[in-house]
């Protein structure tokens, strides 16, 4: 992998206002010595599981890093890291944290597709978040994050956007413009209920809410006719409805550690499930032909 320092950019034309992005990210970061221009094409890191190895792989050690595409940055990932001594990274060394003026704020990258925020120890994530019209995955997982700006639904070409693991205990209205995603995750947070609108989000395939204090699931369910995972455990849910069983795409529903002490019959018959686990409930149901039943031992 060749890496280009951030003060450096050789034959790469950016537009002014990217180049002082560029530089006063690295000013603001104590190590922009680390800083990268990733030479792979932002359709590498387009899925979930390509953008988790991208952060976790060992050789990424850099403190952020950057995909340029036709002059212009498409793809900005801001990684936690430690420096010298193992004292870890300064919690306000982000760009569009600081209340100096000469920071750059996020409406410089017009034209960014892909943000990466995870595990920097965020409280909050600034209202312009909105204007990366173009934005299609965000991912702030493990930060300590307690409101969404209401901003965010104006970014209606995400199809996939991560929350996991901050201190949420709402999710703001404007989120039902969110139309195109595929795919969204708010596991871990506070949580304790999900909002009629998410179940308008009909193009959703993994619908992750784990690790909450949501009480009950709602029929409206039924609506996801394109969910194939539906994410569940570690929560307070006492009962699930039958809308279950028309979700024909649907191939894992987790509810592990819930208070469930029925299931519908339904959801015992639905031909294409292939994981349901429903550990830690207090129930029991008998195994299903050519499906991977996870259920309580007696």
């Amino acid at each position: 992998m060749d890496g280009l320092l951030v003060e450096k950019f050789g034959d790469i034309e950016l537009p002014e206002e990217e180049i002082e992005f560029l530089l006063e990210l690295g000013k603001q970061i104590r190590n922009p010595m680390k800083n990268w221009r990733i030479d792979k094409t932002l359709e590498e890191f387009m899925d979930t599981d390509k953008l988790v190895g991208l952060v976790e792989d060992r050789q990424w050690e850099h403190e952020f890093g950057y995909i340029v595409e036709d002059n212009s940055i498409i793809g900005l990932f801001l990684f936690p890291g430690e420096l010298g001594g193992g004292s870890p990274i300064n919690n306000n060394q982000i760009f569009y944290w600081k209340s100096t003026p000469i920071t750059p704020t996020l409406t410089n990258l017009k034209n960014l597709r892909v943000l990466v925020l995870d595990n920097n120890r965020l409280k909050s994530i600034p209202e312009d978040i909105g204007s990366l019209s173009k934005l299609e995955i965000l991912r702030i997982n493990e930060n300590k994050i307690k409101i969404i700006p209401d901003s965010i639904g104006d970014l209606k070409n995400l199809t996939s956007l991560s929350l996991f693991d901050n201190k949420i205990e709402k999710l703001p209205e404007s989120m039902a413009n969110l139309t195109n995603l595929k795919s969204l995750s708010v596991g871990k947070n506070k949580l304790t209920e999900i909002p009629d609108w998410a179940y308008d989000l009909t193009n959703l395939e993994i619908f992750d809410w784990r690790n909450n204090d949501i009480i009950d699931v709602s029929n409206k369910l039924e609506r996801l006719v394109n969910v194939e995972e539906l994410l569940l455990s570690s929560n307070q849910i006492d009962t699930i409805p039958d809308s279950f069983s028309s979700l024909s795409k649907l191939t894992n529903i987790n509810l592990y550690r819930n208070n469930l002490s029925e299931l519908p019959p339904s959801l015992l018959l639905m031909e294409q499930l292939k994981i349901l686990d429903v550990r830690m409930n207090n129930l029991s149901i008998p195994k299903m032909p050519n499906k991977k039943t996870i259920v309580p031992k007696r």
